[in-house]
């Protein structure tokens, strides 16, 4: 029981200054008043928002372009290939062909990696100029992809 009241006393102790900096009522640190908000301006938020999806969107149609034309090469070389009777010349065409493919992919995914970091970066600034302080997270699959 002694210990219990001896608990008690400790913790009302080490609250007082927090209880009484509560009853003081000064706003807490960052806290904003009603008086101080920025005025947002929704016509322009919205603007922006519709501007950084229009862009994914354009980014994402260049993107699905370039694959289905790295796609497209790949059918193409790897067909050429495998019409080839040498084996030593079959072997390098395919792996030519691998090796281009794969050079396109990965250009094509930076290109649209960029082109959706500018679109989100440029909407960020667009929703500030427009004063608005709230952002939204960019998405993600979860696996270090990239999620339009």
């Amino acid at each position: 029981m002694h210990k219990i009241a001896t608990i008690s006393a400790t913790a009302a102790l080490a609250l007082s200054p927090v209880l009484a900096f509560a009853q003081t009522g000064v706003p807490a640190t960052g806290a904003v008043s009603a008086t101080t908000r920025p005025q947002v301006n929704i016509q322009c938020v919205q603007t922006a928002v519709n501007a950084r999806e229009q862009a994914v969107m354009d980014a994402f149609s260049a993107y699905s372009s370039a694959m289905s034309t790295a796609l497209a090469a790949r059918k193409s070389a790897l067909n050429d290939a495998w019409g080839t009777s040498d084996s030593k010349a079959h072997a390098a065409a395919r792996k030519a062909a691998l090796k281009a493919y794969e050079d396109a992919a990965k250009k094509a995914h930076a290109a649209l990696k960029t082109a959706r970091t500018n679109a989100w970066n440029t909407a960020k600034s667009a929703v500030k100029a427009c004063g608005s302080t709230m952002e939204e997270n960019r998405p993600s699959d979860g696996n270090g992809s990239i999620g339009l």
